[in-house]
C-alpha cells in the first residue's frame, strides 16, 4: 500500500504528458469569445471551442462541459473528424483532473475509435494508456492491463519502425504501472519482471532521473515485503545516491522511509532511527502531510522502543497533526468530487433536454407545414385560422403547466441538495468528534505516565476539547437545519409545545432520516439510550409503534 503513492503518481503524469501532446494550452477567455463571435471558419471555431473549454476546467465546470459539447455536435455535423477527436481528448482530461474516472474512460475510448480508423499508432498507444489509466483508478485491474499491454505493444511497434528512442519514458511508466497491477493481484513474480524491465530501460536514459529513482524504490519495497533484505537495501542505496546528485527531497524522504522500515526488519533500531530523521527532514522540506505523518509515526514508534518517551510523544503529537491536516484535504477532496459529479450530471441532463426540445420542435414545425397544408386543401381560410388559433391556446396551456411542473422539480431538487449538504455537515462534524475523542483519549493515556504541571494541562486540553466538541456540534447543527427546514421547528413548538429541547433535536435528527448510531455518535449518548428516547417520543406524539410512522409523520410536519 505505501509505494501506491508513486504508482498513482505515474498513472497521472502519464495521463497528463500523453493527452496534452494535442491539446493547446490554455488562453485567455476574452480573447477566445470575440475571436468566436466573429463567425470564423468552422474549423478555426471548432478550435476556439476546444480551447475555451479546456480553459474554463477550472473556473466554471459547467462552462467548460458546454463548450466541449458544441464542438463536439459541430464536428459531427460537419464531418470533421480530427476536431471531434481534440474535443473528445479535452473533455476526457477534463474529467481525469476533476476525479470523474467512469467519464474520462468513456471519452478516451471515444478518442480510441476515432483514432484506430487512420492506424495511427502513436496515437493508438496514447489512448490505450489514457483507457488504462482510468480503469487502473477505479480499481478494475484486470482491464486496465489489458489496455496497458495494448499500449505497451503499440509504442514498442512505433519506436522500432521509427528507429528512436523518445518514447522510451512513457514505455517505462507503462512497466510501472503493469507493476503495480501485478503487485495489487498478487503476482509478484511479474511485478518483478515489469519493475526489471523498466529499471534496465531507465538506466539508459539522462533525462529522466526521477523516474528511474521511483522505480528502485518500488521495486525494493516490493522486496522488503518479500524478506529479500540484501537485494531491497542495494535498490533502496541507489535511489538514495541518485536523489543525493540531484537534491530529489521528495524522493530521499521516501528512500530514508524504506530504508528505516528495512532497518527495522532486520532488529537495527538505531540504525533505523537516524534514516527516519533524515527521512523526516527532506519530508519537512517538501511539506506533504503524507510522507511528514508516516515519517513521523516511525519516529515516535522507534523512540518508542528505545524508551524515550519525550521524543516519541513529540513526534506523536506531529503525527496528529499531519494526519487531521490529510483528513480534513481529503474530506475536501470528496466534497469537490462530488460537486463536480453533480455538475457533469446536470450538465449532461441539460443536454439531453436540449436535444430532446430540437428534435420535438423539428417533428412539431414538419406536422405543422403538413398540416397547414392539409388545412388549406381541405377547408375554407375561416375555418383553419380558427383550428389554429384553438391549437395554439391548448399549447398555451400546455406549456404554462410544463412551466408549473418544471418549478416544482427545481424546488424539490434544491430542497433535496440542501438536504443532501446538511447530512455532509452532520458526517463532518461526527468525522470531527471522532477525531477529538481519539486525541482525547491518547492525551488521557498520557497524563497517566505525566506529573506535576504537565499533568494539569493535559487535563484541562481534554477538557477544553470535550466542551468545544459539544457546543460547536449542537449551535452549528441547528442553524443549518433551520436554513434548510426554517419551519419545522415552529410547527413542531406549535403542535406539541410539550417537547423538550432534546426531543426537538431528536425531531431534527429523524427528520433527516438518520439512524440510532448516526444519532448516537454526533450527540455523545449510546445508540441504546437513542432507542429509548425515540419511543419516547412515539409516546408523546401519539404514534404507533411503529419506526416508519414517526419518521413519515415528522416529514409531513
Amino acid at each position: 500500500m505505501k509505494s501506491n503513492l508513486f504508482y498513482f503518481k505515474f498513472i497521472t503524469i502519464s495521463i497528463i504528458i500523453l493527452t496534452s501532446l494535442n491539446t493547446k494550452s490554455q488562453t485567455n477567455t476574452d480573447s477566445l469569445i470575440i475571436k468566436l463571435n466573429s463567425n470564423p471558419v468552422d474549423s478555426v471555431k471548432l478550435k476556439i471551442l476546444t480551447n475555451l473549454s479546456y480553459a474554463y476546467a477550472i473556473t466554471d465546470l459547467k462552462k467548460s462541459f458546454t463548450y466541449a459539447n458544441q464542438a463536439i455536435e459541430l464536428a459531427k455535423v460537419k464531418g470533421l473528424e480530427n476536431e471531434l477527436l481534440a474535443a473528445y481528448k479535452v473533455l476526457g482530461k477534463i474529467c481525469f483532473e476533476k476525479g470523474l474516472m467512469e467519464e474520462a474512460g468513456k471519452y478516451f475510448i471515444l478518442c480510441l475509435e476515432i483514432i484506430s480508423k487512420n492506424g495511427n499508432k502513436l496515437q493508438m498507444a496514447m489512448a490505450n494508456n489514457n483507457i488504462g489509466a482510468t480503469f487502473q483508478s477505479t480499481k478494475k485491474y484486470e482491464i486496465a492491463e489489458n489496455y496497458f499491454l495494448k499500449s505497451l505493444q503499440l509504442l514498442k511497434e512505433y519506436s522500432q519502425e521509427k528507429k528512436d528512442t523518445i518514447l522510451n519514458p512513457y514505455i517505462i511508466n507503462i512497466y510501472n504501472n503493469l507493476a503495480a497491477l501485478n503487485k495489487t493481484r498478487g503476482n509478484i513474480s511479474k511485478a518483478i519482471t515489469n519493475f526489471d524491465l523498466g529499471i534496465k530501460m531507465a538506466e539508459t536514459l539522462t533525462e529522466y532521473p526521477n523516474t528511474r529513482v521511483a522505480l528502485l524504490q518500488n521495486k525494493g519495497l516490493l522486496l522488503i515485503d518479500q524478506s529479500k533484505f540484501d537485494e531491497a537495501n542495494l535498490l533502496i542505496q541507489k535511489s538514495i545516491d541518485i536523489g543525493e546528485k540531484l537534491n530529489f527531497g521528495y524522493g530521499l524522504a521516501t528512500s530514508y522511509m524504506f530504508k528505516g522500515e528495512l532497518l527495522t526488519k532486520q532488529g537495527k533500531t538505531r540504525e533505523a532511527l537516524a534514516s527516519f530523521q533524515k527521512g523526516y527532514t527532506y519530508a519537512s522540506a517538501t511539506e506533504s502531510h503524507t510522507l511528514i505523518q508516516k515519517l513521523s509515526d516511525q519516529l515516535q514508534l522507534t523512540y518508542k522502543t528505545l524508551g524515550k518517551s519525550d521524543s516519541a510523544f513529540k513526534y506523536l503529537n506531529i503525527s496528529i497533526e499531519a494526519g487531521n491536516a490529510m483528513k480534513l484535504q481529503e474530506t475536501r477532496e470528496v466534497l469537490d468530487a462530488n460537486e463536480n459529479k453533480k455538475i457533469f450530471a446536470a450538465w449532461q441532463k441539460e443536454v439531453t433536454e436540449k436535444q430532446k426540445t430540437t428534435t420535438y420542435t423539428f417533428w412539431t414545425i414538419l406536422g405543422t407545414i403538413i398540416f397547414a397544408v392539409l388545412l388549406f386543401i381541405g377547408f375554407y381560410l375561416n375555418k383553419r385560422k380558427q383550428h389554429k388559433r384553438v391549437l395554439l391556446e391548448n399549447m398555451e396551456k400546455e406549456l404554462a403547466l410544463q412551466h408549473l411542473e418544471l418549478e416544482k422539480k427545481l424546488l424539490e431538487t434544491s430542497l433535496e441538495d440542501k438536504e443532501k449538504q446538511l447530512a455532509n455537515d452532520v458526517l463532518y462534524q461526527i468525522k470531527k468528534n471522532e477525531i477529538i475523542e481519539e486525541v482525547v483519549s491518547k492525551l488521557l493515556h498520557q497524563t497517566k505516565q505525566s506529573t506535576g504541571i504537565n499533568k494539569e494541562v493535559v487535563k484541562e486540553a481534554i477538557i477544553n476539547l470535550g466542551r468545544t466538541t459539544e457546543e460547536n456540534v449542537w449551535s452549528e447543527f441547528e442553524i443549518r437545519f433551520k436554513k434548510v427546514h426554517s419551519n419545522f421547528y415552529d410547527n413542531l413548538q406549535l403542535k406539541f409545545p410539550d417537547l423538550t429541547r432534546n426531543e426537538r433535536r431528536l425531531c431534527a435528527f429523524l427528520r433527516l432520516n438518520m439512524s440510532s448510531k448516526e444519532i448516537s455518535a454526533i450527540s455523545g449518548q449510546s445508540s441504546k439510550t437513542i432507542d429509548v428516547a425515540r419511543y419516547r417520543l412515539r409516546k408523546k406524539l401519539g404514534i404507533a409503534n411503529d419506526e416508519k410512522g414517526l419518521i413519515a409523520f415528522l416529514n409531513n410536519i
